[in-house]
């Protein structure tokens, strides 16, 4: 006020003074966060909303492109909150264990690894299912494909997501004898170890293969299997006779590139000798040669054997036997010794022999246009000129080959082969011989994911 007039000019005002507030500016409040007396510890509530959700009609295809996914790793396709439609999914894979896990809203199907196309194949899903998913495969490329094809709408309203697993156990070894696999999770396990021995690769690119590339690929010819005739262990999974109630499924989860190991060549060791030692197949279940001491521990099981027949402290596994003799040149004569070779081929083979217990070594057989896998080396011997008779060969101790006076090689493999795969000369400048396949640790269990496709009709997003 200044004297009896009020303070404000506007006319319009005066008189009202008592119906206003006198606001201390001084005072800090949460429209002045700037004042200087305001408490900046105490936090200011941002009222405003913190999403919203968007109207829309959108027809999407999300494509996941060619990519490799190793063991214990996975491939998030979609996470999304948000409403639509599902149009189609589909998984092309190299291999039929490799899972698609789906959730929408509440639903999870197969928790916790997802449908795999080893169990939609053995169950006979091979074709269109309303609503349920159906496998193809193995198609002339060596895929499998996981379809999804709704005829009517397949609605979810609050999340979608869509991931791709490997979740593949590894075997005790790799082209050996592994009686028992269990898979794990929800995977199903194979009625029959097809990653076993025998088995064979035959096809025309193996032909071509010489012995200077062949460390590099024999390997991915074989994973890829591209113009090739894959003969899979006929050996039965005993984990199905132990569990009865373990899901089965086809095939095996080594198949491509998840089966793929590297494929050493020893014909190398023969460089030393002017030689072409002589590699001999026996009758399955018979003795090869019948030289003093030679291993005698042949069954005559039928082959490849029986199964465990239960489980038990008292279950006997019966196995049936194949023998390989190396002779030291085409005369076949297990006496004749000279071969300087022959003592570095004990002594990679003995290597493979103990790798079985941890790494899952094995020994190959090339032979033209077909690779041959016989099984598990049970037993190794050599022919020791001192005693006139086959002694085991242990590089560790004197009972070993010696290059310049001992004789052939004596392999016994497990299970082995039901037919005799032809005798063949191996030098050094082809790559018809044996050799060893590593670690399948080296490669990671890999699988190939060609494409992985999901289409959709988005109805409300959540921003």
């Amino acid at each position: 006020m200044r004297g009896k007039d009020p303070y404000y000019d506007d006319e319009y005002m005066q008189g009202m003074s008592g119906d206003y507030t006198v606001v201390d500016y001084t005072q800090p409040n949460a429209q002045d966060f700037n004042n200087p007396n305001t408490d900046k510890s105490v936090a200011i509530v941002d009222k405003s909303p913190k999403y919203t959700v968007e109207e829309t009609s959108v027809f999407i295809e999300e494509r996941v492109p060619p990519q490799m996914i190793g063991k214990d790793q996975q491939i998030e396709v979609l996470n999304l909150i948000e409403a639509g439609e599902i149009v189609s999914i589909e998984l092309v894979t190299d291999n039929p264990y490799i899972a698609l896990y789906i959730e929408m809203d509440d639903y999870k199907y197969k928790t916790p690894n997802g449908i795999t196309a080893a169990e939609l194949l053995i169950r006979g899903r091979e074709e269109y299912a309303e609503r349920h998913f159906y496998a193809e495969g193995p198609r002339p490329d060596g895929m499998y494909v996981i379809k999804f094809h709704p005829r009517t709408d397949y609605k979810y309203y609050d999340r979608l997501k869509v991931l791709v697993r490997n979740d593949i156990t590894k075997p005790s070894m790799f082209r050996g004898l592994t009686t028992d696999y269990n898979s794990r999770g929800s995977l199903p396990s194979p009625v029959t170890n097809g990653f076993n021995g025998p088995a064979t690769v035959r096809g025309q690119p193996i032909a071509s293969i010489t012995a200077s590339s062949s460390a590099t690929f024999l390997h991915d010819i074989i994973a890829k299997g591209t113009s090739l005739e894959i003969t899979d262990s006929p050996y039965i999974n005993d984990r199905h006779l132990i569990d009865k109630f373990t899901l089965a499924g086809v095939s095996h989860p080594l198949v491509g590139y998840a089966g793929r190991v590297r494929h050493t060549a020893k014909n190398d060791e023969a460089a030393a000798d002017t030689s072409t030692y002589r590699v001999v197949w026996g009758e399955p279940g018979v003795a090869v040669t019948s030289e003093t001491n030679a291993d005698t521990n042949i069954t005559t099981i039928p082959w490849p054997g029986s199964p465990i027949g239960g489980s038990g402290t008292g279950r006997v596994e019966q196995r049936s036997t194949q023998q390989v003799i190396i002779y030291k040149s085409n005369a076949e004569d297990a006496t004749a010794g000279g071969g300087p070779g022959l003592g570095g081929i004990a002594n990679a083979l003995q290597d493979a022999k103990e790798a079985f217990n941890n790494s899952g070594n094995s020994v190959f057989f090339k032979i033209g246009d077909t690779v041959y896998y016989p099984g598990l080396l049970t037993n190794l011997q050599y022919y020791d000129a001192g005693d006139s008779n086959f002694q085991e060969h242990d590089s560790t101790t004197a009972a070993a080959h010696n290059s310049n006076t001992d004789g052939a090689l004596l392999l016994t493999f497990s299970p082995g082969f039901n037919f005799v795969p032809p005798k063949f000369d191996m030098s050094e400048n082809s790559l018809d011989g044996l050799g060893i396949i590593d670690s399948l640790d080296e490669f990671g269990i890999e699988a190939l994911i060609q494409e992985v496709n999901v289409k959709r009709k988005k109805k409300k997003t959540l921003i």
